[in-house]
């Protein structure tokens, strides 16, 4: 999970855009399926899709979407008597800029939006409809990578910077996103032509608390 500083690739959509710039190709697409907890769900799964494309030399846009299934979930009463099976669904939808201020050094900013539909109605007492919150990215890359790939690569994101989200129709109770501030370095050594090792570490920090 270390991807903050590493090179950049279709999927830096969701680590840190502001590697985009400095990708060997003009554009990139990826898509991603992820079956999860499979031995508990068979319906459970995360899905993405992430793409860039390079307007010039300086300049990127990206976008990228993730969607997940959390399979058939039971509510019950406080009894433990069941009420219904729903099917919790979270999707987020991003699109982001990117733009190179020197050589070595790029910003990045992207967009967000999250929808989060883990149960709808009255249970227990308490009407719950879907969440929904809309957010933003700051990132930065340096890259001082040479023609062969080799040399040092760091990256600062901060994540999640938005409203807050509320389960409950009259809004009781929100909770915050999880903001991030993220740090990261890599360093890649070239041994052939073909081959390469890279070496990276990120360090992240909780930004704010779950809830009000």
């Amino acid at each position: 999970n270390a991807r903050i500083a590493v090179s950049a690739t279709a999927n830096a959509a969701f680590n840190n855009i502001a590697q985009i710039p400095f990708a060997e190709e003009n554009s990139g697409i990826a898509v991603t399926y992820s079956p999860w907890l499979k031995e508990i769900a068979n319906n459970m799964f995360l899905a993405t899709i992430a793409g860039y494309h390079k307007l010039d030399d300086e300049q990127a846009l990206s976008a990228s979407l993730r969607y997940f299934n959390l399979g058939d979930a039971p509510v019950t009463d406080y009894n433990g008597n069941l009420l219904q099976t729903v099917k919790p669904k979270e999707l987020s939808f991003d699109v982001g800029y990117t733009r190179k201020l020197s050589k070595k050094i790029s910003l990045g900013l992207a967009f967000r939006y999250i929808n989060s539909r883990l149960v709808q109605g009255d249970y227990n007492g308490t009407p719950y409809k879907a969440a929904s919150a809309v957010a933003a990215d700051i990132s930065a890359s340096f890259n001082n990578l040479d023609k062969e790939g080799r040399g040092f690569t760091a990256g600062l994101v901060i994540a999640n910077l938005g409203t807050k989200m509320s389960y409950v129709r009259n809004d009781a109770q929100k909770y915050f996103l999880p903001g991030t501030l993220g740090i990261g370095a890599a360093y890649t050594f070239v041994i052939n032509e073909k081959h390469t090792v890279t070496l990276a570490v990120d360090a992240n920090k909780l930004l704010a608390p779950i809830a009000t």
